[in-house]
C-alpha cells in the first residue's frame, strides 16, 4: 500500500492511496484458472478500504477496468463520496467494434486456450505490452518494478490474464454482465 501526504485546496491534510499495484503483488493461494476474478478482488480491495476508514469526503480517482471496482464501491458508500475521477473506464459492455481493429488479435488470443502461453509463459503484458503502451521508453529499473511480482511462469502471472479475460467483450458470461449491472444502474 502507497500512502503519500496531499493537500486538497488548503482544507487541511488528504491522503493520497494506491492498492500495491491491485494486491497482485501478494500472492493468493490457491490459483488457477477460477482466481483473481472481479469478487475476489473487490472483497479484498472493499475490506482494505473498511480498515483504513477512509472517512467520508472520499475522491476516488479511477483508471480502466479496476474503475469498475471504485464505482461498485461508490454505489454501495454514496454518502461518503465527495467526488470521482475516471479515464477509459470499462463501465458498459463492449463490442469487439468498440475496440482498436489492431487490438482484436492480442484480445481474443487471451481468450482462447493460446492466453495461457502468452501470459503465464511468455509475460507478455510486462515484456511487449507495458514497453510499447508509454510513450518514452522505460529503465531497466522500472521495468524491473512492474515485473516483480511476475517474474515466475506460471500462476505468478494469472492475474494479468484473468482481467482482460473478464473484459465484457461481445458476451453474455454471467460475471461481465453482473459487473456491468453494478455499475450500469
Amino acid at each position: 500500500m502507497a500512502k503519500r501526504h496531499a493537500t486538497v485546496g488548503g482544507n487541511g491534510p488528504a491522503y493520497r492511496l494506491r492498492s500495491d499495484r491491485d494486491g497482485r503483488s501478494e500472492k493468493l493461494s490457491p490459483s488457477g484458472p477460477d482466481r483473481y476474478r472481479y469478487t475476489e478482488h473487490r472483497d479484498y480491495l472493499f475490506a482494505l478500504w473498511d480498515t483504513l476508514d477512509l472517512g467520508n469526503r472520499v475522491v476516488l480517482v479511477l483508471d480502466d477496468w479496476g474503475a469498475v471496482l471504485g464505482i461498485d464501491w461508490a454505489r454501495h458508500n454514496s454518502q461518503r463520496v465527495q467526488g470521482i475521477v475516471h479515464m477509459e473506464t470499462v463501465a458498459a459492455p463492449l463490442n469487439w467494434s468498440d475496440l482498436p481493429e489492431q487490438a482484436h488479435p492480442l484480445f481474443k488470443a487471451l481468450r482462447s486456450p493460446e492466453g495461457e502461453r502468452l501470459v503465464l509463459q511468455e509475460n507478455i503484458f510486462i515484456e511487449k505490452i507495458l514497453p510499447q503502451a508509454v510513450i518514452r521508453q522505460l529503465t531497466d529499473e522500472e521495468l524491473n518494478y512492474y515485473g516483480q511480482p511476475f517474474r515466475n511462469s506460471g500462476e505468478d502471472r494469472r492475474p494479468m490474464l484473468a482481467w482482460p479475460r473478464s473484459l465484457p467483450i461481445a458476451t453474455s458470461r454471467p460475471e461481465a454482465g453482473c459487473l456491468l449491472d453494478l455499475v450500469c444502474v
